[in-house]
């Protein structure tokens, strides 16, 4: 069964460095703009180019992951095209996500943002560090600015329940970016959901818990046969 991974704002593919390598399959994407090419300004957007992609590729039906703004990409996506889907995976996000004006805030010094990288993700996982520092500053601040705009926009929180898809709801029990009462929302309202609250985990779950949100995905992908 086909993977396909969505990274969150100003991210990139090694949001999901540990789950490639444990499912080799698996196709984390880079979206528009990360760094290559012009990124979008809506959560819709995104979507779009990414049902174009995978359909240039012939992935039909896969598993969606999406990790906070990816997540919010999964449900537009799942919400607008539920048959191109055989389940969604959804990793510290939320049916609505407000942004702080902190976050948006500190994008806009550009100085500042390139000198706390290093540190911001040593913070996240040492091993991975200076590549994840690298590959943030390429894509630079204000392709962060415009994606966390573009999820301050966006709110599906009364329409998640259209949603039937299996469903698996990731988040880090210590993430204040999409906290888990959010996880426990999507759990509620989609009908066919599971949540798995991640012990000793922020925001980046995916780095910080490799291994239990793996064999969390392991769990999910034998319940659907794949």
């Amino acid at each position: 069964m086909q993977l396909v991974m969505v990274h969150g704002s100003g991210q990139n593919e090694l949001t999901y460095h540990y789950q490639t390598a444990r499912f080799p399959d698996a196709d984390a994407v880079n979206l528009p703009g990360h760094p290559d090419g012009a990124a979008r300004d809506s959560i819709g957007g995104y979507a779009d180019w990414l049902r174009e992609y995978v359909q240039g590729r012939g992935y039909a039906p896969f598993v969606l992951f999406g990790h906070s703004m990816g997540g919010a990409i999964a449900l537009d996506y799942a919400l607008r095209y539920p048959g191109d889907l055989a389940g969604l995976a959804l990793i510290g996000t939320g049916a609505r996500l407000r942004v702080h004006p902190d976050y948006l805030n500190r994008c806009l010094d550009d100085a500042q943002w390139r000198a706390e990288a290093p540190a911001y993700y040593e913070a996240i996982n040492r091993e991975l560090a200076p590549q994840l520092a690298a590959r943030a500053l390429q894509s630079g601040p204000m392709v962060e600015h415009n994606d966390l705009a573009a999820c301050d926009k966006f709110d599906v929180m009364e329409r998640v329940k259209e949603i039937t898809l299996p469903t698996l709801v990731i988040v880090g029990q210590d993430d204040v970016m999409t906290p888990v009462r959010y996880a426990e929302y999507l759990g509620r309202e989609l009908p066919d959901a599971e949540v798995v609250v991640v012990p000793n985990s922020g925001h980046f779950v995916t780095l910080e818990q490799p291994d239990a949100v793996n064999e969390a995905v392991a769990r999910f992908l034998e319940r659907l046969g794949g």
